[in-house]
Parts: structure tokens; sequence; C-alpha cells
């Protein structure tokens, strides 16, 4: 994530107040000094190159120019000027705190975040503590995408700065860059405490509200082929609806039982549930899902289904999920399974997520198990690819039966526009007692919490 220009702009006009301390007696030079400052701060930094190109011609140890020089030719974009400026100064006062935290600026708006971090370390290293230094270290870490690391110092800079408006500024967008979107909104609320026109803060408002999703609609349809039968229909349609950060409620029409079991193929017969749920985010730490929905059966009386989900979030964006469903029916065995799963990323793109299963149908001779490892990638566009495969033992004491089982799945989130997106996904299974193939395509829409 791109900090904000004016962000990185504030870092680079602190630095000429604070550190600057101008020759006595020198009139002339102070004068021209000022006005090559007041050009550079109004941004027309070719009328403040000029008034300091003269300054510097008559005065070519004035160290004050030579430093804001380099800062301005920093402004102006003219990076390698810049770091070839500072250089300059750092060759004859290597222990200029000031032309330290310059270069590393400059190297970060260059681009070359790598190289920013020696710099502001060096400017700690003759000056410990500085603020400017430190803030441009935690600024470097946001734009590497180290939201933990840029915290780390952050949160020590607003202990012994609470009232710095720019310092909540750069904590919310260390959150920002993790998707802790939460946390950085109610950062982002604490600086319009402090000042409620901080145009930063209503910015970065604006840009949470426009990722965050009021709504989202799902639609699938697919095709289902069990050893040689196959059926083509309606397998999903879902609502969803966030209500705020912490809560969001669903609703789904699920008709995959019915396509995908080839005993109701054989008979023509119908099996469908209505699910509601909801998932609430107690903090950064746990959420919960809970689900309850009837089945519907066309021959037996109806299941009543729940499903219970806990998720703990770790640091560095990893999880792990435990949960459980339960079906319970007159006249017909109840059935269970429960689950634990770790998602673990890998760099900012890309994740493995195994998942271990234990399952009692009511109909077997026992419990059966699945280890399931799923590959997931998804970009900044939007894109999502799922690729995984299962091992596992079933437990079904019908002649013929096997007793390992396996299989393989992709799942494909695809943009289209900004909201809409087609899904895609293949699966294939060798089971107990047949083999299936499922194709399965839908559309994914998501309204914008406006």
């Amino acid at each position: 994530m791109k900090l904000l220009p004016l962000a990185w702009l504030e870092m680079g006009l602190l630095l000429l107040g604070v550190g600057l301390l101008l020759p006595k007696n020198l009139p002339g030079q102070e004068a021209q000094y000022k006005r090559a400052q007041q050009l550079a701060y109004a941004g027309k930094h070719q009328e403040a190159a000029q008034v300091l190109d003269s300054l510097l011609e008559t005065h070519p140890d004035y160290l004050p120019g030579a430093i804001l020089r380099a800062h301005n030719l920093a402004w102006s974009r003219q990076y390698d000027l810049a770091i070839y400026a500072f250089r300059q100064i750092l060759d004859h006062h290597p222990q200029n705190v000031e032309a330290w935290i310059g270069l590393g600026y400059a190297y970060a708006w260059s681009g070359d975040l790598d190289n920013s971090f020696f710099p502001f370390r060096q400017a700690l290293r003759f000056e410990p503590g500085n603020l400017d230094a430190r803030k441009g270290l935690a600024y470097t870490y946001i734009t590497k995408g180290n939201g933990r690391a840029a915290q780390r110092l952050l949160l020590r800079l607003l202990a012994e700065n609470p009232e710095r408006e720019d310092i909540y500024i750069a904590l919310a967008q260390s959150y920002m860059v993790e998707n802790r979107d939460r946390k950085a909104q109610e950062v982002l609320e604490q600086v319009l405490v402090l000042n409620p026109d901080n145009p930063d803060a209503h910015t970065l408002l604006k840009v949470l509200k426009g990722k965050s999703t009021l709504a989202e609609f799902d639609v699938w349809g697919g095709w289902s082929d069990i050893d040689g039968e196959n059926k083509v229909g309606l397998r999903m349609l879902q609502a969803s609806w966030q209500f705020s950060y912490a809560l969001t409620a669903y609703a789904r029409y699920d008709n995959t039982l019915s396509l995908d079991n080839l005993d109701f193929i054989l008979q023509r017969q119908q099996s469908t549930s209505i699910i509601a749920g909801a998932l609430w985010a107690w903090d950064e730490r746990y959420a919960t899902r809970f689900e309850y929905g009837p089945r519907f059966f066309s021959n037996r009386d109806l299941q009543h289904q729940f499903r219970i989900e806990q998720v703990f979030f770790l640091p560095e964006s990893f999880n792990v999920r435990i949960g459980g469903h339960y079906g319970a029916s007159q006249g017909f065995p109840n059935e269970w399974l429960s689950f634990i799963s770790v998602y673990l990323p890998f760099g900012k793109i890309f994740a493995l997520e195994p998942t271990f299963y234990v399952a009692d149908t009511g109909l077997s001779g026992g419990t059966e198990n699945r280890l399931v490892l799923n590959g997931n990638v998804k970009t900044l566009s939007g894109f999502e690819f799922n690729l995984g495969g299962f091992l596992g033992n079933a437990n079904v004491e019908i002649e013929g039966a096997k007793k390992r089982i396996g299989g393989g799945y992709a799942l494909a989130l695809i943009p289209l526009k900004k909201r809409l997106f087609l899904q895609l996904a293949g699966n294939y299974e060798m089971g107990a007692l047949e083999n299936k193939t499922v194709l399965a395509a839908g559309l994914k829409l998501r309204v914008p919490n406006r």
C-alpha cells in the first residue's frame, strides 16, 4: 500500500524545522536561505533551486543551504540528484543527522526501500530517539508491507507523543497493509477526536469504506456425474449483509445434495437446505460463526442442521479454525463432523491451509476422516485461485466399498468488473462407493458500503 503523499511531504518538511541552526552574523545568507525555504514550502521548486544555486555559488560551504538544496531536489522528484547531493554532504559531515534522514527519504521516495533503512538507522546511531528518523523507518516498513514492524515503532512514538496526528495516521496505515481494517478505523477515529478536520484521516476512512462490502450475492449452477449418471441444475444461492465491522449475517439455499448423491439422482428425489448464519468478530483475535437450517427430503422427515466455528487470529496473518457440524432428525441416524484447520501464509499472495476432518454419517460402521491440503493464491486485483486435494479413510460396511478415498479440486474467482466476479469450480472424488465429477460456475456480486 502506498503512503499518503501528504504524509511523506509533511515528514520532509518537518526536517527543516528541526535541527537547522543558521549561522549568526550572516544576514545575506540567512535572507536568501529563508527565501528559498519559503519557495520550497510553497512547491515552487525550480525558483527555490535558482535561489539556492546563487546562495551556494557565493557561499559554497554554507551547510544549511546545501541540505535545503538536497531536500528540494527530493521534493521535486529528482531523486537520483537528491541522493547524490545528500551523499556529498555526508562525505564531509558524516555525523549530520538531518542529511542521513534526508537520504533515507530520498531512497524511499525513489522506490529503493531496501537502501532507505540504513540512513535512518545511521541517524539514530548518532542521535538515538530522533523522532523523524524513527518515523522514517516506520513509513519505510509500511511501504514494504511490514505493518507489524512499523507498529512496534509507532506505538512507542505515540506513547511519547500522544497528540501527534501524523503518528496516528501512520499507525492506521500500518494496520491497513495487514488488512486489519477494523483496527485502522479505530485509530483514525482517534485522530478525528484530536482534530475533526484532519484531511488524511477523512481520506483513509473513505478508502476503508470503499474496501468494505455492504452485501454479497452468489449464484451457482453446475453439472454432476456419479458413475455415469449425471444431472444439471441450480446448486446454490446465497446473500450476505455486513451490519458492522463485527457482524455479518447471511442466508443460503443449498441444492448440492440433490445433484451430487447417486440415490437421489436415480430416484429423482430432492434434498435442499435453507441455512441462516452469522459471523461475529469479537476483536482482532477471535471470530465465531454459527449456522442453523433445516434440510428437506422427499422421502423422510427434515433434518435440523447446526454448525459452529471458532477462528483464532494469530500474528503475521496466521489463523486457526476449529469447528463442527451436527445433523439431527427423527427416524433417521444423526450425523456429525468436526474439523481443525491452520492457515499458513507465505508472502503476500500465497497461503497453504491443511484441514483435518473426522465425521460419522450415522450410516457407516464408525468414524471417517479426511486430510485436505489447499493452496490459495490471492492478488490485489481480486483474482483468487484455490487448488487442493484430499486423502482419507472411509468406514462403510457395504460389500465392495473402498476403505481409502481421495480426490482433488480447483476453484477460481475472476474479476469481471469492479464488483462482479465469475466463479468456476471443478471437483473429482474417488469415494467409498462411487466416483464423482462436478463442474460448476457462478457469479458473485459485491455491493460496496456507501
